[in-house]
């Protein structure tokens, strides 16, 4: 009940997102969900699609060469349909200092963000500055939606097609 008037007293409110996995990560899609919530009062995931304002794609990426923008974009498509989203494309290493490529450059969807993470298969989410970064990102993106609610379900987006802007 606390964080019901959280919300009422700032004028936000509460982000629901659905997450959806498309491959094995060993466990670095919940690690980021974690870290995710604790920087985000209020999210909390949902367990259907209807029930959601935004998607988390989970995209893990074990090849050197960098995700295809084609498969990352039939995915988004196919899973999100026109809704938000944020793409966290997880990259395989042991190093966590790994250089890798920008997915957002090739990734360009209109209401989605997409974000780079490094996770290995024993350690999960790797301590590092690229995924200290992307779950900031990430944040800064949902603060934007939550800044400006607009039905009257509670939800960041208008009710009669679930978009950001009015309708």
């Amino acid at each position: 009940q606390s964080l019901f008037f959280y919300f009422f007293l700032l004028g936000k409110s509460p982000i629901k997102y659905f997450a959806y996995l498309s491959e094995k990560a060993f466990g670095s899609h919940e690690d980021f969900k974690k870290r995710l919530q604790n920087e985000v009062p209020g999210l909390r995931e949902v367990s259907t699609w209807d029930e959601c304002d935004i998607i988390l794609l989970f995209l893990p990426n074990v090849s050197c060469g960098g995700i295809s923008h084609i498969v990352a974009r039939e995915k988004l498509d196919k899973i999100a349909g026109s809704k938000p989203s944020v793409l966290v494309v997880l990259h395989y290493s042991i190093d966590p200092e790994k250089v890798i490529l920008d997915s957002s450059k090739l990734v360009n969807r209109e209401n989605t963000l997409t974000v780079d993470c490094l996770f290995h298969e024993d350690k999960g989410l790797l301590k590092c500055c690229k995924n200290e970064e992307a779950v900031k990102t990430v944040k800064k993106w949902l603060e934007d939606l939550q800044s400006k609610p607009t039905d009257s379900q509670n939800s960041v987006f208008c009710s009669c097609c679930r978009c950001k802007a009015d309708c």
